[in-house]
Order: C-alpha cells, then sequence, then structure tokens
C-alpha cells in the first residue's frame, strides 16, 4: 500500500514534474524560439550594418580614391608651382644680384658724383674767393680811380674859384663863368661847397653883395628884420637917433628921434619896437607908422642915472631888461613902468637870452643869471676869463656861444664845459647868430665869418668877407638866405648868404661860354669841353 501510495505519489512527482518540464520546455521553447527570432533579427541587421558599411566602405574608399586622385592632382600642382617658386625665386636672386649690382655701380657713381661736386664746389668757391678778390680789387681801384678824379676836380674847383676872384676887376663875364664852373665841379664832387674861394667867387660874381646908399649919420647900433603891409623890412637904429626902415626893393624910410645918443633897439611885439638911450630913456616906437611915414614915439619911460648900452626883449615880449654899467633894469614893455633895478658888483660888458633865462658877462669872467621877474644869482657857464663882448644861445645844439673880446668864439656845452673855441677874428666881436649849419660871427676887424658847424669837430670851413666899416650888428632873414649889416658910419650892407642861391644867380647872368683857348688854359684838356650858361649863351670861338 504504502509501496502504491509511494509509487502514487513519485508518479505525481514525475507527472508533475513531467508537467513542470513541459511547461519548463515550452517556456524555453518559446524563450528560444524568440531568442532566435531576435538572433535572426540582430543577424539582420547586422547583415543590413554590415552591407551599409560595406556600401560606406566601398563609397569612402571611392572617395578616397577619387579624394588620392584629387591629392596627387593638387600635389602636382603643387610641385609644379614649387618649380615655378623655384625658378621665380632663381630670377628673384639673379635680379636681386643684378640689382645689388646695380646698387653697387650706383653707390660707386654716388661716391664719383660727391667726389666731383666737392670738387666742383672747392673749384666754385676757389673762383668765387678770386672773382670777389678781382671785383675788391676792381672796387678798390674804381675808388682809387675816383678818388683821385675827386681830388683831381675839387682842386681844380678851387683853382677856378681862385682865377674867378682874379678876374672879377677885370672882366665880370670869365670870372662869372670861372665861378659857376669852380661850384659846378666843387658842388658834384662834394667838395668843401662853403671854401672861402668858392664862395667868394660866386657870392661877388652873383651881384649879390648890395651896399645900401644911405644918408645916415650915426653908427647902426641895431637892426631887426620886421614885416608890415605884406612885406619885410629891415628895421634899424643909429646912435644919432636915426631909425631907419629898408625894403628889398630899396625904398627907405628915415625918421629921427631928437636929443638921444640912442643904444640899442628891441622888437617886443609885431608892431613895436623900444629904443634905448645912453642917458636911460625907453622909447616905444610904431613899427607900421615908421614904415608907412607916420608918427613913431607912442610912449616914452625913463631909467635911473647912468651910461646904459643894451636892451632886451624877455618873456614874449611883454618885459624889457637894460643893461648899464653895472646894473640891471626891469621895465614894462607895453607902458614902459619901471619894474625894478638890482645893482650888480661888475662892470658889466653883455647879456643875451637863454629861453627865459637872461646871461649876463661883466670884465674879469663875471657871470650872472637872471629872470624876467628881476631875480639875479651869480653863475660860471663859461669859466673864460676873456671878457665877453656878445652872448647867443642856439637851441638846436642847446650850446652858449660867447664871442670874446680877443675875437675868439667859444662854445659851451650844457653845464659850462667849452667844447671848441674858434679862432679868427681879429678884433672883438660884435655879433653871433646860428642859421642852420651855419655860425655867423662879425667883429671890429671888419669881418664877417660863417663858419661850417658840420666840421667843427675837424678843421672848421670860413667864409670871410670884408667891409670898410666896422659891423656893429646884423639881422638875418632866413628864409630869403639875406643878411642885413649894419655898420659904422651909417653904412648898411644886404647879401645872400646861400650858396647855392649865388651860383644859380651867377649862372643866370652868364652870357657866353669859355673859348677853346680858355678852356685849354683855365680847365685843360683832361676834362671834356661843356658850357655852363643858359640856352643864350653861346661859345666864342
Amino acid at each position: 500500500m504504502e509501496t502504491g501510495k509511494r509509487i502514487q505519489t513519485d508518479m505525481k512527482r514525475i507527472a508533475f514534474g513531467l508537467a513542470i518540464a513541459a511547461v519548463s520546455s515550452g517556456v524555453t521553447f518559446l524563450v528560444c524560439e524568440q531568442n532566435h527570432q531576435a538572433s535572426i533579427a540582430a543577424l539582420q541587421s547586422e547583415a543590413k550594418q554590415l552591407e551599409k558599411a560595406a556600401f560606406e566602405s566601398r563609397v569612402t574608399q571611392r572617395v578616397s580614391e577619387q579624394m588620392e586622385d584629387i591629392a596627387f592632382q593638387q600635389k602636382s600642382i603643387s610641385d609644379r608651382q614649387r618649380d615655378l617658386a623655384e625658378r621665380q625665386s632663381r630670377i628673384a636672386d639673379i635680379e636681386r644680384g643684378k640689382a645689388e649690382m646695380e646698387r653697387g655701380l650706383a653707390l660707386i657713381a654716388e661716391r664719383r658724383a660727391v667726389a666731383s661736386a666737392a670738387q666742383a664746389d672747392s673749384m666754385r668757391r676757389i673762383a668765387e674767393q678770386q672773382t670777389r678778390l678781382a671785383e675788391h680789387n676792381l672796387a678798390e681801384a674804381v675808388e682809387a680811380r675816383a678818388h683821385a678824379d675827386t681830388l683831381f676836380y675839387q682842386s681844380l674847383g678851387n683853382s677856378l674859384a681862385q682865377s674867378a676872384i682874379t678876374q672879377m676887376y677885370k672882366d665880370i663875364d670869365l670870372a662869372r663863368l670861372l665861378a659857376y664852373a669852380s661850384w659846378h665841379y666843387t658842388n658834384t664832387y662834394s667838395g668843401d661847397r662853403d671854401h672861402q674861394n668858392v664862395y667868394t667867387a660866386v657870392l661877388h660874381t652873383s651881384n649879390s653883395v648890395e651896399r645900401i646908399n644911405t644918408i645916415l649919420k650915426g653908427n647902426v647900433r641895431a637892426i631887426h628884420i620886421v614885416q608890415a603891409d605884406g612885406a619885410k623890412w629891415a628895421m634899424g637904429i643909429t646912435d644919432a637917433g636915426e631909425l631907419f626902415c629898408y625894403n628889398y626893393e630899396g625904398k627907405r624910410i628915415v625918421h629921427n628921434i631928437p636929443g638921444h645918443l640912442v643904444r640899442d633897439m628891441a622888437i617886443t611885439d609885431a608892431g613895436h619896437a623900444a629904443v634905448l638911450t645912453a642917458d636911460g630913456s625907453v622909447v616905444r616906437c610904431n613899427c607900421r607908422n615908421a614904415i608907412a611915414g607916420g608918427t613913431i614915439v607912442e610912449t616914452q619911460g625913463t631909467l635911473p642915472r647912468g651910461k646904459w648900452k643894451q636892451l632886451l626883449a624877455v618873456d614874449d615880449g611883454k618885459c624889457l631888461v637894460a643893461m648899464s654899467g653895472n646894473t640891471l633894469a626891469w621895465i614894462d614893455a607895453a607902458t614902459l613902468q619901471l619894474k625894478g633895478v638890482v645893482p650888480l658888483k661888475a662892470q658889466l660888458t653883455a647879456m643875451g637870452c637863454e629861453n627865459r633865462r637872461i646871461h649876463v658877462f661883466g670884465k674879469g669872467g663875471a657871470h650872472f643869471i637872471a629872470d624876467a621877474a628881476g631875480n639875479v644869482e651869480q653863475a660860471d657857464l663859461t669859466a673864460i676869463k676873456e671878457d665877453v663882448t656878445y652872448y647867443y644861445y642856439d637851441t638846436a645844439t642847446r650850446q652858449h656861444i660867447v664871442g670874446q673880446h680877443n675875437g675868439n668864439v667859444a662854445l659851451v656845452e650844457e653845464g659850462g664845459k667849452i667844447a671848441k673855441i674858434l679862432t679868427g677874428h681879429g678884433g672883438p666881436v660884435t655879433h653871433i647868430a646860428v642859421v642852420g649849419n651855419r655860425l655867423i660871427s662879425t667883429s671890429y676887424d671888419h669881418s664877417i665869418r660863417l663858419c661850417n658847424l658840420k666840421d667843427i669837430d675837424g678843421v672848421p670851413s670860413f667864409f670871410t668877407s670884408k667891409f670898410d666899416r666896422w659891423p656893429m650888428t646884423f639881422a638875418i632873414d632866413e628864409k630869403e638866405s639875406v643878411i642885413w649889416v649894419g655898420n659904422e658910419g651909417g653904412n648898411v650892407n644886404k647879401f645872400c648868404f646861400s650858396v647855392f642861391k649865388n651860383a644859380n644867380a651867377t649862372k643866370a647872368l652868364i652870357n657866353r661860354e669859355f673859348t677853346t683857348a680858355e678852356w685849354q688854359f683855365y680847365v685843360g684838356d683832361a676834362v671834356k669841353y661843356r658850357t655852363f650858361g643858359t640856352a643864350a649863351a653861346k661859345p666864342l670861338p
């Protein structure tokens, strides 16, 4: 039983095992079938992948082959380009070599050119130096020739002037030719136009010097230039009390101030003059009436007793200062009222104005400075101990010009330093004035002198003219270049002091030219013949 049960149990176990095995086999089959199907699918997928990979491989191989062909082609092209580049490089090397060679040749040529330029520059400098030397030598030769010619013509001018002076009283026509020729060569070749001979020749051949024939009785003490009725007049006074008026057309008017020994006259304004007498009378005269022939004396004043000798108009003509032997007096110019008197401890010799200051000089070098208000102080402007006979102040150069009793004229700078002493006059100086560059002075030596102040640092050039009487005073008409000179004995002289005007006046009077013989004698064959006169002047055979 038990065995049957065990057999049944075992059979059940076997059947259950078989069932389980069958189920397991079925499951396994199913699993295996699925795996097989999956494997087949995988194989198919792999086959497709392999087929795709093979296709891609073939494509890649084909592409690679094509790329290789392209690479071979590019390599061939590159090789050809490299060969071309190498050929071009070799050509460039050849060209570079040529360029280097040419540059070297250019450098050599440049060095040669620089050397040639340096040599040419050196030769040019040498040539320029030689040219400059030649030009300098030529200039020196020309200058020497010009200097020699200048000296020759200047000497010729002086020689012709001397001949003109000699001929003045023999043949006035020849004298005028010689005088103008002298001026021409002197002026053209920058000679001394104020040379004594040249000045004298043109002055006296121009008819410039005129002696006024007067009926005056006294010595001319003062003379001034006044203007009235549109005309200029020389108005002066003599110590005999004669007040005279002369114009440029030769008209003469003379008035008398009776009973007085006149010493000086001063112009106070355009229409009036003040006259000082030796005994101290001061007379106010009307200039217009004097010229018109009317009554001249308007007012009269009186000074203290003394020997009065000089009169100045100061303070723009409002005040008069009179000087006696040792006294100064101040007078109102309009009323002639005495404003003040100042005695000085010196014998007074001269006085003059420096703008608004009055310089007063006395014997033994005494010197005072006064003003219009009557103030007087001791001074020492010049340190000149010789007696001063005339004082003049030159506003242009700011110099004090002092004429002395010994005939010298001293030029004194501001501060009293003597700049120059001009000698030459042989007697006391009577009057001084400066016009432009000329210092004009007169003296008791019967002369008037014109000194060129431009030459004052060297040897001054002078023109000196002599009178038959003492020149005591003069007046200058600067615009007309005319000097009116009043002399002792009532003589009045008038002449033009411009050498240019005198030369032109001489030329205007020439009525003939040099003959050939005259030219050879006075000028010489070294100078080409020329004419000097106007168109009316004809050369003689």
